[in-house]
């Protein structure tokens, strides 16, 4: 799960970086910019999430989120 969320954060970089020297002047390239980011959003939390898995009870971000204290 780590390899596949490293490639997912590490190519919506690309496509963040390739749609903003591409210009955003068009429709299309602000909706996919913007699907880049979000997606890049998701991804990073997914993977903080598994790394609090695979490390058990850590003080990781997300930990405060999902703590049913």
């Amino acid at each position: 799960m780590i390899a596949i969320c490293t490639f997912g954060i590490v190519s919506n970089i690309v496509n963040i970086v390739v749609f903003y020297k591409m210009g955003l002047s068009s429709s299309s390239n602000i909706t996919l910019f913007s699907l880049a980011i979000a997606d890049a959003c998701t991804v990073s939390a997914i993977l903080v999430m598994s790394l609090e898995d695979m490390f058990g009870d850590s003080h990781l971000p997300m930990r405060m989120l999902t703590s049913h204290a």
